[in-house]
């Protein structure tokens, strides 16, 4: 009514007060309090979000089963053989794993007691070290046997059977085990709950609202997180490192190093921004739990397509083409030590390569040269064997000379190893024009009738060989001395080379 109302009077030499009854009105229900309420309020993970990275959880694991039964149903398979399906289902088991650890990093105080959040905190660590260290880990070691395998230089057989990968893994699975058992029993993980400031009441009622946190940490928080993240790291390069020496393997089923380079350049990229984000919204359990879940959601399910996924397509298109490919290069880093043998064995490698070059050339130079020889032999016999008219007209000079030319036997030993020199009876003996005769050499003796056309066309079919064997000593044949021009030319006695200018020819037959 906007009146003063007297509700009561004090006296202040009596140091009294007198109330008047029902004079006094509040507004609300009751009085007002003389300060401030403060009201603490736990911040938990959102329903609905929790719902959505479940779903994306449950489907990533979904995808790692048909992962799964793929890599079983066809561990038979060329292909798959090779890539080792043990490890294969080790990759899948950690993408599993990581995948399962979403669910425990979604439970807070407000699904979970705290003795059971104090717990989670233990089991979701574990879960998630354990699941990235066995799917790297086998990944990394199948790439390692094909390091080793290829590094070979000696191309000795080498044997290296899953038995030994599964205890490369076993080992780095036992330095986590180790990790995490020090940290469990020296400094182990409690639930914490941090205090923020007071915000007002978003109700606009008389109270302060105080948001708390819960929170997994220990003493040693930084310390323990380091010596995790060091190892990893380690892991990590170790990867690097084999999948760049086996980056020239030309077997598809063998050769991840392209897919493990995608994998550890993405998850290392993931990581890095996942926990710097994380780590500047620790006062937003939403954002944080948002980001965390997603980024072991990408890079678990990357790591299972980069893997499985290529595999997948080769098999359904053309299976064998991912073994067809049996060229193989490989380029290794030499240590330190081993410099001087390295550069001397490709320099003897560099030698070898161009003396064989130098001899491929001269090998098809006098190839080349046969290849003449020939043509000019059969021009030869086939002039022989087309004009045999004019046989009838030679007289008996010519075939002896002829005869001469053909026996060529005359190979005489040059003074201090000078090479042997064909003698050449036509500079001495010039034939006589065609057409000419000689009645010294007309005589009808059956002695002569050795030379006869009949056995001058006989002896050239045996002859001619001879003749062109005669040219083959300046190209490593054999002279006109062997008894045969099947004999080889390390069989006469009398092998030498015969410079290539001394030539017979035989031409108007």
């Amino acid at each position: 009514e906007q009146k003063e109302v007297k509700v009561g009077e004090y006296n202040a030499v009596d140091d009294k007060l007198v109330i008047i009854n029902n004079s006094i009105r509040f507004q609300g229900l009751e009085p007002p309090k003389d300060k401030t309420i403060i009201q603490e309020e736990l911040r938990k993970i959102s329903l609905p979000l929790y719902s959505i990275l479940s779903a994306l959880t449950i489907l990533g694991m979904i995808m790692a089963s048909a992962f799964l039964f793929f890599n079983i149903k066809n561990r038979n398979q060329k292909l798959i053989k090779m890539s080792s399906p043990y490890m294969n289902n080790l990759i899948i088991l950690g993408g599993m794993l990581s995948y399962a650890s979403i669910f425990l990093f979604g439970l807070d105080g407000s699904f979970v007691s705290e003795k059971t959040f104090e717990t989670l905190c233990t089991v979701r660590t574990w879960i998630l070290t354990v699941g990235y260290t066995t799917a790297f880990g086998a990944m990394f070691a199948k790439t390692w046997r094909v390091h080793a395998i290829f590094k070979n230089v000696k191309m000795k057989k080498k044997i290296i059977k899953d038995q030994k990968l599964l205890g490369i893994v076993g080992g780095m699975l036992l330095i986590d085990l180790c990790i995490l058992i020090c940290w469990q029993v020296v400094d182990p993980l409690r639930r914490t709950v941090e205090k923020y400031n007071m915000e007002p009441d978003p109700a606009g009622r008389d109270i302060s609202i105080r948001p708390i946190l819960e929170h997994c940490e220990n003493t040693h928080m930084t310390i323990w997180l380091g010596i995790v993240y060091a190892y990893k790291g380690l892991l990590m390069l170790f990867g690097c490192f084999l999948a760049w020496e086996t980056r020239n393997v030309s077997i598809p089923a063998l050769n991840d190093s392209k897919y493990i380079g995608m994998s550890v350049y993405n998850v290392g990229i993931m990581c890095i921004i996942g926990a710097a984000v994380s780590f500047l919204t620790r006062d937003q359990p939403n954002v944080q739990f948002c980001i965390v879940a997603l980024v072991i959601i990408f890079c678990s399910t990357i790591t299972l397509c980069l893997v499985f996924v290529p595999k997948l397509i080769t098999l359904r298109t053309n299976p064998d083409a991912a073994t067809q490919n049996r060229r193989f290069q490989f380029t290794q880093n030499q240590k330190k030590e081993d410099s001087k043998t390295s550069t001397s064995v490709t320099s003897v490698n560099q030698a070898s390569t161009s003396r064989l070059e130098g001899l491929q050339s001269e090998n098809h130079r006098l190839r080349m040269k046969i290849t003449e020889l020939d043509k000019d032999l059969e021009e030869v016999t086939m002039q022989l064997q087309d004009t045999p008219e004019k046989t009838t007209y030679i007289k008996q000079n010519h075939y002896q000379d002829l005869n001469d030319i053909l026996s060529i036997r005359n190979f005489t030993d040059g003074k201090d190893g000078e090479k042997a020199i064909l003698k050449n009876h036509l500079d001495q003996n010039p034939p006589a024009p065609w057409g000419s005769s000689d009645p010294s050499r007309t005589s009808k003796d059956p002695i002569e009738d050795i030379n006869s056309p009949e056995h001058i066309q006989r002896r050239l079919s045996l002859q001619l060989p001879i003749l062109h064997h005669a040219y083959l000593p300046s190209i490593g044949g054999v002279d006109a001395s062997c008894a045969s021009p099947c004999v080889s030319p390390s069989a006469s006695p009398r092998h030498r080379h015969v410079p290539p200018s001394f030539r017979v020819m035989v031409s108007g037959l």
